[in-house]
């Protein structure tokens, strides 16, 4: 059964929602592949696409289910949606020029679509990631050396090439003051965690010959630096004598590492909650997703998908109080809100979400 995206409606808005147990799928129109989901900043529409064999549009749906709209027809294949900060444009990668993708932004209703990267040679740009005060984007692109890091100039248009070394450079990110991090497999051909210092340096922060990356999900929704700017998390196998991975918490000020998850199973998709005190993240295991909340300070982790039907890429909205994530086994979906932040409370049970505290 191909993925639908689904979504917690613990709290919409100002609609009182508490203990209510039914259901909402975002994509219950949709016979096809949904991923991707990108929360607007008000946190009132999400972005995500949707593909079936050589199609891949991007939609738009209201947070409370409602409004479902496709705004890219899907001829060019298009993923990646990136919200600007103020919300007035979503960036996106497309084939809808030719063979190779570039990067595109339009108005959140699908008009104003305009090319950023048409006039840059190469191939594949794709992974758009707005720079906090939306003055920029980074993306990753395939040059003669491999994969490098750009970023262009929304006021100017102009591109400038971040990293020149051979090898793989891609998935960037942002921190809260605009410090721009990156993927590179650069070093041992492992995976690391980079940063740019002002001397337009990389930094390798993990620096680790294990596996500092497995394989890093990263998308439009999803950050691995810390709301707050204190903190990176990156999945390694570093502690591990199988091949699985854990979740790591990297302290940006004296470099520190702190290992958050242990377990015998793979986890390398996580996501920040607004108030950088909490993780949602997915772990793999004989081909199934499930997803789970861990509050950093005290340790406890909670279930928030169901045990038979699983789910994986998380998304926080930008309140806290929900999740979106992609369920691969439904057909329906169940509901899943997220675990309250008071830690003494119990997460309730129902039918449709079997929340469980793992010790």
């Amino acid at each position: 059964m191909k993925p639908v995206l689904i979504i917690s409606v613990l709290l919409l808005c100002s609609v009182p929602t508490m203990g209510q147990d039914v259901p909402l799928n975002l994509t219950s129109g949709l016979r096809v592949y949904n991923e991707g989901a990108a929360w607007s900043p008000d946190g009132s529409q999400i972005a995500f696409m949707s593909r079936e064999e050589s199609d891949a549009a991007i939609y738009v749906v209201q947070a409370d289910g409602s409004e479902l709209t496709q705004l890219t027809d899907g001829s060019g294949y298009d993923l990646n949606p990136a919200w600007s900060p103020d919300g007035t444009r979503i960036a996106f990668s497309s084939r809808r020029a030719g063979d190779e993708s570039r990067i595109y932004t339009m108005a959140p209703d699908g008009s104003q679509i305009q090319p950023l990267t048409a006039s840059l040679e190469g191939g594949r740009h794709s992974t758009p990631s707005w720079s906090p005060d939306g003055s920029q984007l980074a993306f990753a692109a395939v040059t003669s050396n491999g994969t490098d890091i750009f970023v262009v100039d929304l006021e100017s248009g102009q591109l400038r090439q971040i990293t020149t070394h051979s090898g793989i450079d891609d998935q960037p990110f942002w921190s809260p003051d605009g410090t721009l991090g990156f993927v590179s497999n650069r070093e041992g051909g492992r995976g690391d965690l980079f940063r740019m210092l002002p001397s337009d340096e990389p930094e390798n922060l993990t620096n680790h010959p294990a596996r500092d990356v497995l394989w890093f999900y990263t998308s439009a929704g999803t950050n691995p630096w810390s709301p707050d700017g204190r903190w990176i998390l990156f999945s390694s196998d570093r502690d591990s004598a199988i091949d699985s991975g854990d979740v790591y918490m990297l302290s940006v000020d004296d470099g520190t590492v702190r290992r958050l998850t242990f377990s015998r199973l793979t986890e390398f998709r996580f996501s920040w909650a607004p108030d950088s005190r909490r993780i949602a993240y997915d772990y793999s295991s004989q081909g199934r997703d499930d997803l789970f909340v861990l509050d950093i300070e005290s340790g406890r982790v909670t279930r928030v998908t169901d045990e038979s039907d699983g789910g994986k890429r998380p998304v926080w909205s930008p309140d806290g109080t929900q999740l979106a994530y992609f369920c691969p086994a439904l057909s329906a979906a169940t509901f899943a809100p997220c675990p309250p932040q008071d830690q003494s409370r119990r997460p309730s049970r129902h039918p449709a979400c079997r929340h469980s505290t793992v010790t």
